[in-house]
C-alpha cells in the first residue's frame, strides 16, 4: 500500500508546488474621489436599498377602486311659465326701443331704419322658437340684444 501512496503523494506535492496563488490585478494607487463620483456612488447605494422595496411592491397585486356613476335621467320638458301676453308685448317693445336709443350712435345703425330692422329680426327669430305668452320669449329677446 505504501508503494501506491508514496508516488501519489509525491505527485500531489510536485503538482501543488507549481501552482502559484492568483494575484489580483495590481492595486491602483489611492487617489481622492471627485464630487461627481461620490454622488454617483451614493445614488447607486440608494437604488440598491430601494430595489427590494420596489420588487415587493411589484409582486403585490394592485386593486383599483371602481366606482359606478349612475347616468343622469333626461330632464323632462321645462314647464312653460305663462305670462300676460299684453304685458309681455309691452316689455319686449320697451326693450327693443331702449336698445335702439342706446346704440343710435354706433356706425352699424347710421341708416334710418337699420336698428329697427335689426331688432325686428331678433324678435321674429325668438317668435319662431317660443310662443307669445311664454316667459322664455322675453329672455330670448333680451339675451340676443346684448
Amino acid at each position: 500500500m505504501m508503494k501506491i501512496l508514496f508516488p501519489i503523494s509525491l505527485l500531489l506535492l510536485a503538482s501543488c508546488a507549481g501552482i502559484q496563488p492568483i494575484s489580483n490585478a495590481p492595486k491602483q494607487q489611492y487617489r481622492p474621489r471627485t464630487q461627481k463620483e461620490l454622488l454617483l456612488e451614493k445614488y447607486r447605494l440608494m437604488r440598491a436599498k430601494n430595489w427590494d422595496n420596489l420588487q415587493e411592491q411589484q409582486d403585490r397585486p394592485t386593486y383599483r377602486k371602481i366606482t359606478i356613476v349612475p347616468k343622469h335621467e333626461q330632464r323632462a320638458e321645462p314647464k312653460i311659465i305663462k305670462v300676460d301676453e299684453k304685458e309681455q308685448e309691452i316689455e319686449i317693445g320697451q326693450n327693443l326701443s331702449y336698445f335702439c336709443m342706446d346704440k343710435r350712435k354706433e356706425s352699424r345703425f347710421q341708416q334710418e331704419n337699420a336698428c329697427a330692422e335689426f331688432t325686428e329680426n331678433i324678435y321674429s327669430v325668438c317668435l319662431d322658437e317660443y310662443e307669445i305668452g311664454d316667459a322664455r320669449l322675453t329672455r330670448c329677446v333680451k339675451s340676443r340684444l346684448r
